[in-house]
């Protein structure tokens, strides 16, 4: 015997096909598929958060924005606005910034998070309030900070946060918002400025929007305007700076979001709405690959234990069985050649033990027969021989695979113990039950146990559901119709969709006929297919169907209904691609 020919070198060829590579395989693509998803999960993560930020600081400027026009609403005195009070040339300069400074500590006290409200005339006189509680305004160090503001939006700017410390001995951190206060009370002076409103905001703010961000101790949160400043930074050394080694993001269009992997980070950037600054996460690319990188060791050493825990188990398993496999091979092979005194030694309280057992039985009562018998009893014999053989060959396959069933099952491995119980009914029906016809419920009961065999090869995807009356399963049909029907609904209706599905048996009494319809989900047949399909089933050439005779079981059921009932009966097949088909045979009732 070759040695390509040995179950044992195909049993390793299984082994290694069907076991190690696919799990080598299977490994090396979900841990792929672990870490793109990882990565993608991760930054998804931090961009909704870096969103959820820069919204919540939209909405704070805007709310600012809109104090920095309150200034327009501001009465002076009854029917009077502020803009018409600074035009009014005989106004008392003492009542001109005294009156300001009112107006300046009406918007002071409208938000909590205001330390300073100033106003800058024409005339570069400063007006002012401020929660700097006795402490004088430095106007020169004032005017200094606000040289260089930039721009937020449209009609707002912004000076870069800075201390207070234009008021002696404060050390508050702000940001001030800069507008224009133009003169509104006519179209053709709209434009015209009568000074500039100054807000200084409590710095704080900022960081508490931010807060919601949690950044590891290798992530950055920081705020940049449309000059890539560093208005706010986790890193303090960064506020206030121009940061040229950041990616600049450059959205372009409609964008608002965007994401750049550089020199081993991640930088996610959000465009706040309403302004030319941006929201920006800097990732170290080792903090967010280190959970992977752990998953990755603990998946390599899971794996390499168990491919040599299962090489140890296998190898020991199949030692096991080739040592007392090749002496039972050797005593075969003696007693083929005439030696009737050999004798096969158990070594094994199972399958193979009870093998030698029985050839050793066999043996004895050959030679005891060959001893006592004439040589012409012997040829009568033979004759009887084969025909007993005919008899014992489906008892003798029916015990062993109850043998291998038991052992399964003491070797706790359920699964391969119910493949062998189906299989085992399966060819008690096929070869024990004589006669063409059978009862409906034995029909169905051997398409069961068919099924069951289906769903553990593909893994349980399918399910078979049967809904036929009680009554109907006493009346009796063709043995074997509906198996081809059912094997055809897997092969091509199921096994092409690619996942799972379900196959529905039911049956009804149609006038004095008995109809039984078998139905898939699966991916349908096309309409050319279909009667291409329906001529070969009702046709009497023997030529084989053009897809490779794959159908013939189906032919074969059709054609035995036929020819056994007459032209009434058969098979009518109804299929609609992508929603699945049904076939229904149409049987006479016979109880």
């Amino acid at each position: 015997m070759r040695r390509r020919d040995s179950i044992f070198f195909r049993l390793t060829l299984a082994f290694l096909c069907l076991g190690l590579i696919p799990i080598l395989a299977a490994t090396g693509v979900l841990y792929a598929a672990f870490t793109r998803n990882t990565e993608e999960i991760m930054l998804r993560d931090f961009s909704n958060l870096i969103q959820y930020a820069g919204d919540n600081i939209s909405l704070v400027f805007d709310s600012y924005s809109g104090l920095t026009r309150e200034i327009y609403y501001q009465d002076v005195e009854e029917g009077v606005m502020l803009a018409e009070f600074l035009k009014d040339p005989e106004a008392d300069e003492y009542d001109r910034k005294l009156t300001l400074n009112m107006v300046m500590q009406n918007i002071l006290d409208s938000d909590s998070k205001i330390r300073t409200v100033s106003f800058l005339d024409t005339g570069g006189n400063i007006s002012y309030a401020t929660k700097n509680t006795q402490k004088v305004l430095d106007e020169e160090s004032w005017r200094s900070m606000m040289e260089e503001p930039r721009c937020l939006k449209e009609g707002i700017q912004v000076a870069v946060a800075h201390e207070d410390s234009y008021f002696p001995g404060s050390e508050n951190r702000v940001m001030t918002f800069i507008c224009e206060f133009n003169d509104i009370t006519s179209y053709s002076t709209a434009k015209t400025s009568l000074g500039q409103l100054y807000l200084d905001i409590d710095f704080s703010m900022i960081p508490e929007l931010a807060s919601d961000i949690r950044m590891n101790e290798e992530g950055i949160f920081r705020i940049m305007d449309a000059e890539r400043v560093c208005i706010y930074s986790y890193d303090a050394e960064e506020t206030g700076r121009r940061l040229t080694q950041i990616p600049d993001p450059e959205f372009t269009g409609t964008e608002y979001q965007k994401y750049v992997k550089s020199h081993g980070n991640y930088y996610l950037y959000f465009k706040i709405p309403g302004t030319q600054w941006t929201a920006e996460v800097q990732v170290d690319e080792v903090a967010v690959l280190r959970n992977i990188k752990a998953v990755r060791i603990y998946v390599i050493s899971f794996l390499l234990v168990s491919m040599c825990a299962l090489l140890l188990i296998y190898r020991y398993y199949l030692k096991g069985i080739r040592r007392p496999m090749s002496r039972l091979i050797e005593g075969m092979n003696a007693i083929q050649g005439g030696n009737l005194q050999t004798r096969v030694k158990p070594e094994r309280r199972d399958e193979i033990g009870s093998l030698a057992e029985g050839l050793n039985r066999m043996t004895e009562e050959l030679d005891e027969y060959i001893q006592r018998v004439y040589v012409s009893e012997l040829k009568q014999r033979e004759t009887e021989l084969d025909m007993l053989k005919t008899q014992i060959r489906p008892h003798y396959l029916y015990n062993t695979l109850e043998v291998i069933r038991m052992q399964a099952v003491s070797n706790d491995d359920p699964e391969t113990a119910e493949m062998v119980e189906s299989l085992s009914k399966q060819l008690r029906y096929l070869i024990g039950k004589t006669g063409d016809m059978v009862m409906v419920g034995e029909e169905l009961d051997n398409i069961q146990e068919y099924f069951k065999l289906l769903r553990i090869r593909y893994e349980k995807r399918f399910d078979l559901e049967i809904c036929v009356p009680e009554e109907l399963k006493s009346l009796y049909i063709i043995k074997l119709s509906l198996q081809p029907v059912v094997e055809n609904a897997v092969k091509h209706g199921l096994l092409p969709a690619g996942g799972g599905g379900r196959i529905q048996i039911s049956a009804a009494l149609e006038e004095e006929r008995l109809d039984i319809t078998v139905m898939d989900d699966g991916v349908g047949i096309e309409r050319q297919k279909l009667e291409e399909l329906r001529r070969h089933i009702v046709s009497d050439e023997k030529a084989e169907y053009t897809d490779g005779g794959t159908h013939l079981g189906v032919r074969n059921t059709a054609e035995r209904l036929r020819k056994g009932f007459g032209a009434r009966y058969g098979i009518e097949i109804e299929s609609e691609p992508g929603i699945g088909t049904a076939v229904t045979i149409h049987y006479p009732v016979q109880h």
